[in-house]
């Protein structure tokens, strides 16, 4: 047997674990930044790997060739037609992971299997001992059609270019664990009130509260999260966007920049950074501005490029998304 989780960490807990199988990490990470709905692995790996490198978390350019030797271990399972386990936990990381994985199952002629099965963990795969993953893999159900292509239309919606269309389809979802890492999703879009994400809002709340530190800052808001959302260095990704643009609404007390991992891995000076509201990032967090009518930096949720000219509001009154509200001329 073969098994393709998420995690590095759950890879090596398995190595000490009762399993005597083959385990690899899919680490692509499609609910953070842009992702295209192609059904070739290698083009998503390269796409995924130059995204990684711009974000300078590829310094090596090892990323790139470690998904293409992942990619060809699935690759000769499915030759060989090896039983293959899919190990995934319900964060929006997981779930898109294996609806990616999905939708390469459904499209690729080449991947039919008849023993590809599913195991699922509640949290996050890292946390859990590597006897009890063992456990999972041991006791993993079949990952039937139906079900792949259910993940697979969920891919396709999510890379798709159509908000609404992606909002709509999840609420036709009935309830269980992909339902819910979608709608959390959802959740990142601007919302209504003021244009901030639910992170963006949890980090703005949070600084106002006096959580200044950034890694304190990481720590209180994963507490918040029912599963694991970002990863630490994902995190500070977003809060440095806060810092910049000709409106920021985050700077450092020092008023010097927002230095995040991996500059130099400096971790005493970033450590020693302390955050703090600007007088627009307390308008914002209070709703007298919506921080997409300002100097919004741009960001992407799936296929989706969210910038000027090219929003969908999140309503929590209705639980949907919102096309662009029109803005009434002053009297």
């Amino acid at each position: 047997m073969i098994v393709f989780t998420s995690e590095e960490a759950a890879v090596n807990a398995l190595s000490e674990s009762p399993f005597e199988g083959e385990s690899w990490a899919w680490m692509d990470s499609p609910h953070f930044g842009p992702v295209a709905p192609a059904g070739d692995l290698e083009t998503f790996s390269r796409e995924r790997a130059t995204y990684f490198k711009s974000l300078g978390w590829d310094e090596s350019d090892e990323l790139e060739a470690d998904f293409r030797l992942r990619n060809a271990a699935l690759a000769n399972a499915l030759a060989e037609r090896r039983s293959i386990a899919l190990l995934f936990g319900h964060s929006p990381r997981d779930q898109l992971t294996l609806a990616r994985m999905a939708h390469f199952f459904t499209q690729s002629p080449e991947a039919a299997s008849e023993s590809l099965l599913l195991a699922s963990v509640d949290g996050a795969v890292s946390d859990i001992a590597g006897t009890q993953l063992a456990e999972r893999v041991e006791n993993a159900c079949p990952f039937g059609l139906i079900e792949q292509e259910r993940y697979a239309r969920a891919w396709s919606e999510f890379a798709g270019s159509d908000s609404i269309g992606f909002c709509d389809w999840t609420r036709s979802l009935e309830g269980g664990c992909l339902k819910r890492a979608l709608n959390r999703m959802l959740r990142e879009y601007p919302s209504l009130e003021n244009g901030l994400s639910l992170t963006e809002a949890q980090i703005l709340d949070s600084v106002a509260l006096g959580v200044r530190e950034p890694r304190s800052l990481f720590e209180r808001i994963r507490e918040t999260e029912a599963s694991p959302f970002l990863n630490d260095w994902e995190f500070w990704v977003v809060v440095e966007r806060l810092t910049l643009g000709g409106t920021p609404l985050l700077e450092r007390s020092d008023g010097k920049l927002f230095e995040r991992p991996p500059v130099a891995l400096a971790w005493k000076a970033f450590d020693a950074q302390v955050l703090q509201l600007t007088s627009v990032g307390e308008d914002v967090l209070e709703g007298r501005e919506r921080y997409t009518s300002l100097d919004f930096p741009s960001r992407w949720i799936g296929g989706v490029e969210l910038k000027a000219g090219n929003f969908a509001f999140w309503d929590y009154g209705t639980g949907s998304l919102a096309s662009e509200p029109e803005v009434s001329a002053e009297l």
